[in-house]
């Protein structure tokens, strides 16, 4: 591995252990850019260094985090993690009151780095996960002698359906927690 790629997985392994884990936030002026962009913030999150101790003060509030490096891959400019992260459910999280439930989310990142600082983020959640486990969608179906999840169904591009097609066959997203809580049909019957 290359001291450059070194030095940008010890910066990602010190993101997740002493500010998502400890809550030491200003440690983020070291780690991240000023201008540091985020490619998926939470609504009314600010871009910049500032936007990203709003991210993660968001999270330890309503989880209490722990977060667990599953994998790390470090290469050239960026980095890929995929993490679990263990908690409770404490604080509001976007609308959905404090349930006290223990919660695991599951979840993979990509941070880009500039000069051994976190410069650009990414990421995807299991968002469907979580809201089976504090009880807003029910917990899916296990598909007899398979782990296997269903495939994510996307509406083909230019079209307007009039529900969200991704929530049927378990294969829920983000777009449709959105639409559950925003009280939009979620499936054919609904339209």
């Amino acid at each position: 591995m290359a001291e450059h790629e070194e030095q940008n997985r010890r910066t990602v392994l010190r993101l997740y252990q002493e500010v998502g884990n400890e809550g030491r936030l200003e440690l983020l002026d070291e780690l991240a850019w000023p201008d540091h962009v985020e490619h998926n913030p939470f609504p009314q999150q600010g871009q910049g260094v500032e936007g990203f101790k709003q991210r993660i003060s968001m999270i330890r509030a309503a989880f209490n985090p722990r977060f667990t490096i599953e994998h790390l891959i470090a290469e050239g400019d960026k980095v890929a993690v995929m993490w679990s992260n263990h908690g409770t459910h404490v604080g509001e999280w976007f609308g959905f009151a404090p349930t006290g439930k223990t919660v695991i989310a599951h979840g993979v990142d990509i941070h880009q780095l500039r000069d051994g600082r976190l410069a650009e983020h990414w990421d995807v959640v299991d968002v469907t996960h979580f809201l089976s486990q504090v009880g807003v969608l029910p917990a899916p179906p296990a598909a007899a002698g398979s782990q296997r999840r269903s495939p994510l169904r996307v509406a083909p591009v230019g079209s307007e359906p009039r529900w969200s097609p991704c929530c049927g066959n378990g294969a829920r997203t983000f777009a449709c927690s959105r639409a559950i809580t925003a009280g939009l049909p979620t499936s054919p019957a609904q339209a």
